[in-house]
């Protein structure tokens, strides 16, 4: 039938959510974008680090300046920023695995810094990163196809918006 199945990113305009659901790309989940606080406190020793590969953590294309991070069951990639590192992209087998890379990230980047990342509004890490000192900076919302409905998971993945 020609169909092309497609995900993107919703700002709040209700202007773009009309024409993405006129397309057949309906909103499935709100998308929250966390600021999680440097520590002092934990261990960034659980992490490993090494190059990045394209497909890393999922369908990331190879762009400069990526790392691959993976600590127990999770697997993030990570672009080095000003005052911390940007988690562009993860998976993980459960939310403790999650919880496990933001909080080795955190302790990496230190106390001055910060690790900015996507949420999605149904993972189950949510709540603790919240209650670790996360602060919701915005958000949108999530929209696919029928046919293109399960590219994210939201309970066990991380997607990115910059490049849905």
């Amino acid at each position: 039938d020609g169909r092309v199945e497609r995900v993107t990113t919703s700002s709040q305009d209700p202007r773009a959510l009309s024409g993405y659901a006129r397309y057949g790309a309906r909103p499935r989940w709100p998308l929250l974008y966390l600021r999680l606080p440097g520590s002092a406190a934990g261990s960034a020793g659980e992490l490993e680090e090494r190059d990045f590969v394209p497909g890393d953590a999922g369908w990331l294309p190879d762009q400069a300046g990526l790392r691959t991070v993976v600590a127990d069951g999770a697997t993030g990639v990570v672009v080095a920023q000003e005052y911390g590192v940007r988690l562009l992209r993860a998976t993980a087998d459960d939310a403790a695995g999650l919880l496990r890379l933001a909080d080795g990230l955190a302790a990496r980047v230190g106390p001055e810094g910060g690790v900015g990342l996507c949420v999605p509004g149904p993972h189950r890490a949510l709540p603790d990163l919240l209650a670790r000192g996360a602060r919701i900076r915005d958000h949108d919302l999530w929209c696919a196809t029928d046919g293109a409905a399960d590219v994210v998971d939201p309970v066990r993945d991380l997607p990115s918006p910059s490049l849905a």
